[in-house]
């Protein structure tokens, strides 16, 4: 009752109705981003590959990286069941920081074996805010022997959007050394998926 008091007066409504099963899901939520907190620093994550092939050699050309998260209860959880959350509580710089971390040690590994594709990472819209990101890659990428042009990354039409002057700024420095750019759901209307070489004019 007070809880729907609270809301009620919070929202300028006359009266709200009391969900229970709201706030069990309000409950879980939050023990969420708590083991996700820890799930990044724990080994809990998993990166997965999505191979890239050339339609007219059909030879893979690329791969994209996939985050999974292998949670101790409720098991393989795919990207859609966190990566909101950590949209929305910061976590997803850590995250992403995990994913590119976790993608140079791949192709370190690789190169060291000659057998290396590039690998596109995901960039959100917060990521794009993140003006300590690109120095970040450069160390790196050179603490690992990284050549520039193995790791890429990937951005929405609408992250650029959220913010389009300071992402485009980003993109620009990216661009300049040399990390290859794509846009992913460029045109679409982020329905079909579709992808294009970013190019800064």
């Amino acid at each position: 009752m007070d809880k729907a008091g609270y809301q009620a007066k919070k929202y300028g409504l006359s009266h709200v109705i009391f969900d229970p099963g709201q706030v069990q899901a309000q409950a879980e939520r939050l023990a969420l981003v708590g083991e996700l907190r820890r799930a990044i620093d724990s080994g809990e994550l998993r990166l997965y590959l999505q191979p890239k092939v050339e339609f007219a050699t059909r030879q893979v050309c690329g791969a994209e990286a996939l985050i999974r998260w292998q949670h101790p209860r409720h098991g393989l959880l795919l990207p859609g069941d966190f990566i909101s959350l950590a949209e929305q509580t910061g976590l997803i710089r850590p995250l992403t920081e995990w994913v590119i971390n976790a993608t140079l040690e791949l192709l370190q590994a690789w190169l060291a074996q000659g057998c290396a594709v590039p690998i596109a990472v995901n960039l959100s819209a917060r990521n794009l805010r993140d003006e300590t990101l690109l120095s970040k890659i450069r160390l790196w990428q050179a603490a690992r022997g990284i050549p520039v042009g193995w790791l890429e990354l990937e951005v929405t039409e609408s992250s650029v959007m959220d913010d389009p002057d300071f992402a485009l700024s980003l993109l620009h420095e990216l661009r300049n050394d040399g990390i290859p750019l794509y846009m992913d759901d460029f045109g679409t209307g982020y329905g079909q998926r579709g992808q294009t070489r970013f190019s800064a004019m």
